[in-house]
């Protein structure tokens, strides 16, 4: 049976009709696949070959298709993709997937870009629009096949909140969002994301050892799909000890879980502090925090899962004074003791680069000289 193990409680169905392989995935047990592609092959074969030249739109085939591929693959479909497909379908919805070029695509990113938005914001609806486009050719279907390049993004310095501004956040909260306050405080002293700390269970937490589990589950997965633990500092344990009601540890108003971050209390929050930036400046407040006290790059890593290791180095810039690098030591010990010239060198540099030009125009006269 042309069916295949495709991670857990996943199989991967492929067919092959009219010499052309028909790929699809399908949840649940082995015996559920196989009666998916016993009746997937009987519809093939009753619609015959033009069946499978039907080009669908981009419409129809993010809503009929993509969206059962993407809730497979995708733990983010129910919070951010399905507002960027949304975004796109509205553009290219009435296209056939056979029909869209290069062209439109350039056209959809100099509109986004004329609306304000940022390259990161476009660069990421045109992954979501490859993606789409590469699940369709997969499953058979003729999609054009387009590469454009992504629009070039400025790096920005990491910016972090300092002890004060963490503590006018956390009063605010406490007159106007006291249901803010918990996980604000929690995120504070763990450096997690927001998603994190909205996903996490009472059976993660553990008290004994002091530690946060961070696992994987069905309903929501980490962004690098590996588990990691997280200390619980001393003044977060007041804050995990109290009697666990229901499922969540940071659970909404009506006892479930938060569909998405509440953005809205966060910023009247945020305002009455008189600060600005996102709860994601917690994370980085953490980490320069962390990196102050104990300058482990790696133990960071371990503790906050993937991070960008440019970013925190920034970060740790700020707060404590980094070592120098092994190649500037000797100009820097040259310029302690060296008096120096009118461009601002060394003597002693401007000299050794002196000799250095010198001994390549000599050596290059010596081999003109012996041909």
């Amino acid at each position: 049976m042309p069916v295949y193990p495709k991670g857990k409680s996943r199989w991967l169905v492929v067919i092959y009709h009219q010499g052309r392989r028909v790929d699809r995935i399908v949840k649940g047990k082995k015996s559920d696949a196989e009666a998916f592609e016993a009746k997937e092959r009987v519809a093939l074969e009753a619609g015959g070959i033009d069946s499978l030249r039907v080009v669908p739109t981009f419409s129809e085939f993010c809503l009929n298709e993509y969206k059962e591929h993407a809730e497979l693959h995708q733990s983010a479909w129910n919070h951010s993709a399905k507002y960027t497909i949304a975004t796109l379908v509205e553009h290219f919805g009435h296209l056939k997937l056979s029909r869209i070029a290069v062209l439109d695509l350039e056209f959809y990113k100099t509109k986004r870009a004329k609306e304000g938005k940022r390259a990161s914001t476009i660069n990421k609806e045109i992954r979501q629009f490859q993606s789409i486009i590469s699940t369709a050719r997969a499953m058979g279907i003729s999609a054009s096949k387009i590469k454009v390049k992504p629009i070039a993004e400025g790096r920005r310095r990491v910016v972090a909140w300092s002890k004060d501004e963490i503590a006018k956040l956390l009063k605010s909260a406490s007159e106007h969002a006291p249901q803010l306050l918990p996980i604000l405080v929690f995120l504070a002293n763990t450096g997690c994301r927001r998603g994190e700390a909205l996903a996490l269970e009472w059976p993660m937490v553990d008290l004994e050892r002091r530690l946060v589990r961070i696992e994987p589950n069905e309903e929501w997965k980490p962004k690098n799909n590996k588990p990691r633990e997280i200390p619980i500092p001393d003044v977060l344990v007041p804050w995990l000890s109290g009697k666990r009601e229901g499922r969540w540890v940071f659970p909404s108003r009506k006892g479930i879980r938060y569909a998405q971050w509440p953005k809205d209390a966060l910023e009247r929050v945020r305002d009455e502090a008189g600060i600005t930036g996102g709860v994601h400046r917690l994370r980085h407040s953490y980490a320069t925090f962390f990196l102050s006290k104990c300058p482990d790059i790696c133990l960071l890593g371990q503790i906050m899962g993937p991070l960008q290791l440019a970013h925190h180095r920034t970060l740790h810039a700020s707060v404590a004074r980094p070592p120098v690098p092994r190649s500037q030591r000797g100009v820097v010990r040259l310029s302690g003791r060296c008096r120096r010239t009118e461009g601002g060198y060394p003597l002693a540099v401007e000299n050794l680069v002196r000799r250095l030009v010198w001994r390549s125009i000599a050596e290059g006269r010596r081999k003109g000289q012996r041909r």
